[in-house]
């Protein structure tokens, strides 16, 4: 590390501030102790501001209870989806370690986390400050963030929050806004500025720097993209960026941004996105409070990430991180087209649990006890499918949601990545699916048809009370009837439907797709997958983190209810967990590479569904022969006991016929007989002259 400019900060952390102005035209600058009763986005000092902000506050208070806002004119005719795109993680970060729990409070050996997928830091940044103060592990940390933007966000909060020579509050203050809000003060920006100096006094010279000594020892002519790295240790801290040449210069124009679209074009820009990508606001409002419909509201307005009561004067910068998608035509969110990613304006509460809010403990101060090691890539899923060398095997591989766009890539990553149970017990695979409950299978549509009569019908639970059934002349559009069905999903059972969804062998027996030869043709939650093991119970993390309700008999407040109800996403979410329990054969995981390469989730589950049904197919078949063959042999059964009977005694010719008429029936049956039992021997015993007849193939 170079050394640091140590200048004075410039930029004062918002405060909570009276929202009005005192008599002289000034701001008031008291601090706030009653909001406005109507929109709860400002706050005054006493009565008399209130009453004097009332004529310049009057219009925007008012907006927040229309809520047929020009966006949702048509919002009638969207369409009715279970969740919008956003930019944003719709999951919560996680404690990935639960180390109390698993390798134990006084823990000081090593640990190696592998975090794939957006918003991968926050993750790390909600583990640590979870291990308990008796444990001093070493953490070794590899962050693969998806896409370029969040190869932004986590370069940059890595820096700022492991900085140790400027103030750690406007460390996290920059943090919080180069992450979530559309424009922050130029000051702080400089304070982001001067702290960057004193990792790399001038970025692109070090890049440079970087890239003409690798060059010269690793350029091996192959003709791949070649990756360049660039380090710094900070006493117990260490950092190894290992980034394309693209990367690497897209941080440094995000470092130096040269030009700034007006405050009025982002504006335009944001309100498009909002049309476009998020719920429409009327639909939102239905199943909000006010209170929370106004925070949406601003949100979108102002993009700003502050807490209640704060001002929002000062905001004087756009986010270098999305000024330079439109001027520049570079998509630092996604790579593409250079459009304004599709989402982000959407709130980015959801990338938090709900308790994380009123969170006390400081990052910055816990890391300073502990040895920690990050190491930062972003590489698509092909250069990520490698079997890693045993020194780098990892403890914890977090997957995330990426688990609902390919399970078995998820599954063969960690194959090769994660740490034998014999070399760690608690060594766990972590992936998030939303799928689980909203899609059912045939047998459970009676349940989904019983639960769609219950939107107009009494469930004789508390949500009777609380999303009361909609009246048939309320109508059945998505606004009216949207509060009562997600509490319907609610008192859904999660845990019935999901076991349902996993052991769908037509969505997750993999094998299939890899080698229509194999005979494991049940799913991988019943087989395994590579070596890799199901955990029918979670030692890591919840199985359900946004559940409020767990038998029909729960009685939640409505405070918890309308807090689920009106957060960002309602979908079911489930954490699925993994151990390896075995070693895959180099044939077998190459094998699984190349399919997963291949194919997608979707192409291996028609692949599983066809041969599946094949084979159905053939056992009703089967099942048709048995039972034909069955009932001549019953005939055959009925026609000795009546010769028994008349004691008539038959000739052998007649016994032959019998055993010919027969033999002829059963060819009757069609090939497919001969082919499926072509081990068949039926022997029938004829009664006449008590002689054993013997039917062989």
């Amino acid at each position: 590390m170079t050394s640091t400019n140590l200048q004075m900060e410039t930029y004062t952390i918002t405060r909570p501030t009276c929202a009005a102005k005192n008599e002289a035209g000034k701001p008031c600058g008291a601090t706030p102790v009653m909001p406005c009763l109507d929109c709860h986005l400002v706050a005054y000092c006493d009565h008399a501001c209130r009453a004097r902000h009332w004529p310049e506050h009057k219009l925007a208070c008012e907006k927040t209870h229309d809520h047929q806002v020009s966006n949702d004119v048509q919002a009638d005719e969207r369409k009715d989806v279970d969740s919008y795109f956003t930019f944003w993680s719709n999951y919560a970060a996680t404690d990935l370690l639960n180390l109390e729990k698993n390798e134990g409070r006084f823990f000081n050996g090593m640990l190696s986390m592998f975090i794939h997928g957006q918003s991968s830091f926050r993750h790390f940044i909600y583990t640590l400050l979870k291990i308990p103060k008796t444990a001093k592990p070493v953490l070794r940390l590899a962050l693969n963030p998806t896409t370029p933007a969040h190869v932004c966000r986590d370069f940059f909060a890595i820096h700022l929050l492991f900085d140790r020579h400027h103030d750690p509050y406007l460390n996290a203050e920059a943090t919080i806004h180069l992450w979530y809000s559309a424009q922050l003060p130029l000051a702080l920006w400089h304070h982001v500025d001067v702290v960057m100096k004193g990792y790399y006094e001038d970025f692109d010279e070090c890049f440079e720097t970087a890239r003409r000594e690798q060059q010269s020892v690793s350029d091996d002519g192959v003709g791949y993209e070649v990756s360049y790295q660039m380090s710094w240790g900070d006493g117990d801290i260490k950092f190894v960026g290992n980034l394309f040449e693209r990367q690497w210069r897209l941080i440094s124009r995000v470092l130096k941004p040269d030009k700034q679209m007006s405050t009025d074009q982002a504006a335009i820009v944001r309100a498009l996105d909002a049309e476009k990508s998020c719920e429409p606001l009327k639909i939102a409002a239905s199943r909000m409070t006010c209170s929370r419909t106004a925070g949406l509201m601003k949100w979108r307005k102002d993009g700003l990430l502050l807490p209640f009561g704060h001002p929002t004067d000062g905001f004087d910068m756009l986010n270098p991180q999305v000024s330079l998608l439109t001027l520049r035509f570079i998509c630092i969110f996604f790579q593409g087209d250079g459009c304004y990613p599709h989402g982000a304006t959407a709130e980015p509460i959801a990338e938090w649990p709900m308790e994380f809010l009123d969170f006390q403990d400081g990052f910055q101060e816990e890391s300073k006890r502990l040895s920690i090691m990050v190491g930062l890539t972003s590489v698509g899923m092909s250069m990520t499918l490698h079997r890693a060398p045993e020194p780098v095997m990892y403890d914890r591989i977090h997957m995330g949601d990426l688990w609902d766009f390919n399970p078995a890539c998820n599954l063969t990553v960690a194959a090769g990545n994660l740490r034998h149970q014999d070399q760690n017990p608690f060594a766990t695979m972590l992936a998030m699916c939303r799928l689980s409950v909203t899609n059912s299978d045939a047998e459970l549509e009676g349940e989904i048809c019983e639960e769609g009569y219950q939107t107009f019908e009494p469930s004789s639970t508390i949500l009777d009370d609380y999303a009361p059934p909609v009246r048939i002349e309320q109508g059945c559009e998505t606004e009216t009837v949207i509060r009562r069905r997600i509490g319907l999903l609610m008192w859904r059972n999660w845990d019935k439907f999901s076991e349902r969804f996993i052991e769908n062998a037509k969505l997750f027996a993999f094998y299939l797709a890899i080698d229509c030869e194999t005979d494991k043709e049940k799913s991988i939650f019943k087989t395994g997958f590579l070596g890799m093991e199901y955990k029918e119970k979670n030692t890591i993390t919840r199985r359900w983190p946004n559940r409020l309700v767990h038998s029909k008999s729960d009685k939640p407040s409505l405070r918890d209810f309308d807090r689920h109800v009106g957060w960002f996403d309602t979908m079911p979410q489930r954490w699925i967990e993994w151990k390896r329990v075995d070693d895959a054969g180099d044939n077998e995981w190459e094998m699984a590479r190349q399919c997963v390469l291949d194919s997608s989730w979707r192409d291996m589950a028609e692949v599983q569904a066809k041969i599946i049904d094949e084979e159905a197919q053939v056992l009703d078949e089967e099942e048709d022969v048995n039972r034909r063959i069955e009932e001549l042999l019953a005939e055959d059964a009925v026609d000795r006991e009546k010769s028994k009977k008349s004691g008539a005694t038959k000739p052998k010719g007649k016994a032959s016929k019998r055993k010919k008429d027969f033999f002829q029936q059963f060819l009757s049956l069609g090939n497919s007989v001969i082919d499926v039992y072509s081990i068949w021997c039926a022997t029938v015993f004829c009664t006449a002259d008590e002689t054993k007849i013997s039917l062989e193939r």
